[in-house]
């Protein structure tokens, strides 16, 4: 993996996804995740969100979509910032980030973009320097571990089964990535399909 070149994961992970589904994402649809996170959200998420999303990826990972009502990102976003916000990180009721209590929302803070059924949770936070970063923290763990990659090569390696939560969280499902399209309206069906076939993991 190291000789691959960081702009090239994008692609990596439509062809490991293969068909989109490609919902219609009305104007203002971005703007309104963007005004609840408090600062613009990376292009790779805004690439595979659109193509995919509400989305359940390999049993695991749900990712959310900025125009749908249920599985809704702004929602989300405002749901976990709310409760993330409220806790009282110096009582110990969550670990230190950089040795402080972690911050949450806006241009620099930790902002919650996905979940798995693991008690997971994927942040994603620019750096001072305006790189993307993604952070992990897993309920298991209990330590907010930091990933110097966006969110394309942090997926990719995900479905990759590499240890993307930390030591001994990798999941790898051989074959192709068993997608779950979620519902986008709350009543809707789970369509859940397959993805392209893929090579076997390499020892």
């Amino acid at each position: 993996m190291g000789g691959l070149m960081r702009a090239s994961f994008l692609d990596l992970v439509f062809e490991v996804l293969g068909r989109a589904q490609e919902l219609r994402t009305p104007p203002g649809a971005w703007s309104q995740a963007e005004g609840t996170a408090g600062t613009e959200l990376p292009d790779d998420l805004k690439a595979i969100t659109v193509a995919y999303a509400p989305v359940c990826l390999n049993h695991h990972l749900t990712l959310y979509h900025p125009s749908t009502s249920a599985f809704n990102l702004a929602d989300h976003l405002k749901g976990e910032l709310e409760q993330l916000n409220a806790l009282d990180w110096f009582a110990e009721e969550g670990p230190a980030y950089h040795g402080s209590a972690p911050r949450f929302g806006g241009p620099h803070g930790l902002l919650p973009i996905a979940v798995t059924d693991r008690r997971e949770s994927l942040f994603i936070r620019r750096t001072e320097s305006g790189e993307w970063i993604c952070v992990t923290l897993s309920a298991f763990g209990g330590a907010f571990r930091e990933f110097p990659m966006g969110f394309a090569e942090w997926l990719y390696r995900y479905l990759e089964g590499e240890e993307m939560f930390g030591p001994g969280t990798d999941v790898y499902y051989p074959g192709p990535v068993r997608i779950e399209e979620l519902p986008q309206y709350r009543g809707d069906d789970v369509r859940d399909r397959w993805g392209p076939p893929r090579a076997p993991k390499q020892a």
